[in-house]
């Protein structure tokens, strides 16, 4: 049936190109679909299809993988008409691949060597796409809905994980809680600076609210750290270009928001480490 699903996705590229390149509004509409997935590609059989998977595998790549994300993503990038600006990553990502491929052959598995080889070519291919879909403000901007849309919904996954499942350390829809608060981190960021800078839509301080709401459920060091880290240098940036009466309202209210939802956090942390006295976990 997997193979089906993926020979229907791969048919559905050509018309799906022409309706790209023909009609600006399904081309933001793309654009919001892949911010949405990326949170919920996991969620559905449907969405995700392991052309040779190793569902025992202890890594976190788990076989040759093609998701309803990378079926877009070569659908826009062949209705994309090409652009003058070279990607500004080529040299760092093809010594980072070169690095990657070399270490097949001393393995002691290649093949699941391999499986992390393709799923960093899926990775370079969409930055590429996603460099040259940005150079519309349009497209930015869909794309930013459609992370912000996500990342409320993955609230509600781990919201529900933790009260009604009683889990300590809270996933939500990805297999790690660490690759959760990573992934919130690239939400959080730009929407952040987005809001110091001149946006207020409400969808924006909900998804703000949704990535602290998952930092204080996750109860994951690592999470925690690098969005405090983040808000600090967000703020002191922001600050340095230009200091506004709005700005410093934000810093109280990110403050006060910090304060209210610090007892959550707090315990999640007293609940894990009580659960977890003598083991060891990750971060």
């Amino acid at each position: 049936m997997k193979y089906v699903v993926l020979l229907v996705a791969l048919l559905a590229v050509v018309p799906l190109t022409q309706l790209l390149r023909n009609n600006p509004e399904w081309m933001r509409r793309a654009w919001f679909a892949i911010g949405l997935l990326t949170f919920l590609v996991t969620t559905s059989q449907y969405l995700s299809v392991g052309v040779l998977a190793w569902p025992f595998w202890s890594g976190y790549v788990f076989g040759y993988e093609v998701t309803a994300i990378d079926i877009l993503a070569l659908a826009i990038f062949l209705a994309q008409p090409p652009i003058q600006k070279r990607f500004p990553f080529w040299l760092p990502f093809t010594l980072y691949f070169l690095a990657v491929l070399s270490t097949m052959f001393y393995s002691g598995v290649p093949m699941a060597t391999s499986f992390f080889v393709w799923q960093l070519v899926r990775v370079i291919f969409l930055a590429v796409v996603t460099a040259r879909g940005c150079e519309k403000q349009e497209n930015r901007d869909a794309l930013i809905s459609g992370l912000m849309v996500g990342i409320v919904v993955e609230m509600c996954f781990v919201v529900w994980q933790r009260f009604a499942l009683g889990i300590v350390q809270t996933p939500g829809t990805f297999v790690h809680q660490n690759f959760l608060g990573l992934t919130s981190h690239f939400v959080f960021f730009p929407v952040l600076l987005l809001v110091l800078d001149r946006h207020k839509r409400p969808l924006e301080y909900i998804a703000l609210l949704s990535v602290a709401v998952i930092a204080a459920l996750a109860a994951s060091r690592a999470t925690v750290g690098m969005a405090l880290l983040g808000v600090v240098l967000a703020f002191a940036l922001s600050m340095s270009r230009e200091a506004t009466p709005r700005k410093w309202r934000a810093v109280v209210v990110g403050i006060t928001g910090l304060l209210l939802i610090s007892p959550i956090a707090w315990s999640s942390f007293e609940k894990r480490f009580q659960d977890r006295e003598f083991s060891f976990t990750s971060d």
